[in-house]
Parts: C-alpha cells; sequence; structure tokens
C-alpha cells in the first residue's frame, strides 16, 4: 500500500511560484483554456461533446478546457490543497484578482480604466481573453519569484550575513582586512543571484516555445 500524499496547509511563495507555472501549461494552448464566463455564468472547466461545450467539474477526468481559475483549482486538486490553507484564499481573492486587474488596466483610456476599477472582481475575470489570461500569470509569476528573492537573501542573511562582492571590493581597496567567511559568503549570494536569473531565462524561454 503507497502512503497517502501529504496535504499542504501552507502556499508559500516557492509553492505559489511552481501552481502558477502548471496552470501556464495547463492553459498555454488556445484549445486548453475556457473563458471564465459562459453564457453569462461564471465558470472553470468544460468539455466539448457532439461539437457542444458542456461544463464540467474541474476533477473530472473528461475536462480537457480550463479557465485561469479552474487552472488553478485543479492544482488545487492535484496537490491536495486544504480549503483551510494559509494562504489559498489571498490567492484566489486577491492576488490573481490583482493580477487581472494590473492587465486590464494596462495601456487603456482613462474611461476604460475607470469602469474597471468599478467592476467587480469576478466581472473582470470573466473578461479575460487568453493572451490575457497568459499575461496576468506573467505578473504573478513576477510578483512570487521577487518574493522568493527576497525570503532566499533574508534567511542568507540571517544565516550568512549580507556582505556582498562590492563590499569586498571597497575593503580591499582600503587594504582592510578581509575574512575567508566574508569571501564564502559573497561568492554564495552571487551564485544564488544568478541561479535566480537563470531561472527566470529558462522560464521565459519555456513561455516562448
Amino acid at each position: 500500500m503507497q502512503p497517502q500524499q501529504l496535504r499542504v496547509a501552507v502556499l508559500t511563495p516557492e509553492i505559489k511560484l511552481d501552481m502558477v507555472r502548471a496552470a501556464r501549461r495547463c492553459i498555454a494552448d488556445p484549445s486548453a483554456w475556457f473563458p471564465d464566463g459562459f453564457k453569462g455564468d461564471y465558470a472553470y472547466a468544460a468539455k466539448v461533446s457532439n461539437g457542444e461545450t458542456v461544463l464540467v467539474n474541474v476533477k473530472s477526468p473528461e475536462t480537457t478546457r480550463f479557465s485561469l481559475i479552474g487552472a488553478f483549482l485543479l492544482e488545487f486538486h492535484l496537490r491536495q490543497v486544504v480549503m483551510a490553507a494559509i494562504g489559498r484564499a489571498k490567492l484566489l481573492d486577491q492576488e490573481i484578482p490583482d493580477a487581472v486587474h494590473e492587465v486590464l488596466t494596462t495601456n487603456v483610456s482613462d474611461e476604460a480604466r475607470e469602469r474597471i476599477e468599478h467592476s467587480p472582481a469576478k466581472e473582470n475575470l470573466m473578461k479575460l481573453s487568453h493572451p490575457q489570461c497568459l499575461a496576468a500569470l506573467d505578473v504573478l509569476e513576477e510578483r512570487y519569484s521577487q518574493r522568493m528573492d527576497h525570503v532566499c537573501a533574508e534567511a542568507a542573511k540571517q544565516f550568512l550575513g549580507s556582505v556582498r562582492l562590492p563590499d569586498l571590493v571597497k575593503k580591499l581597496e582600503r587594504k582592510a582586512r578581509v575574512t575567508t567567511e566574508e569571501v564564502a559568503t559573497a561568492l554564495y549570494l552571487e551564485l544564488m543571484d544568478m541561479r535566480r536569473r537563470l531561472d527566470r531565462l529558462e522560464s521565459g524561454i519555456t513561455r516562448d516555445k
């Protein structure tokens, strides 16, 4: 008997970032995407039966199309994210709507922006096109990447200190003493920065394929 998968009780920035990338893979192909609004109602997933679009549960094995929110609900199911998980409500009720708002209010007239400002978040979701859904995922990915950078930097600072290569250069220019620990810390932080930049570059290349 295989051990039961552990349920996720806390959505960390790392988990959210991974979920955003999984949601992108889920709806990257327009044929696998489904608008959050369907015939005036809110919807999460669908299938095509006899040429007709039929709403289904995101957990159904028959599901072939997902909305932006539907893709995240699928991830909640696959990862066994509990309903009361810390960060779950914030992701659905604040962070995704904020990203959608940013996408919808970019490069629009003042009149359109004001109209969007006064529209409920659910209505704004229903207005999204497929490219706009992907743009909203871009916004979320950037935000969670920045949060991860901050968390990693703070953890490294507490454990190792905050000395960076420019600091060492200045000390050497003053002919001040540089310790082995300071060199190791500076190199570690530089390598972490490089790793994060490569991760972002790789993610961008993957999105463009």
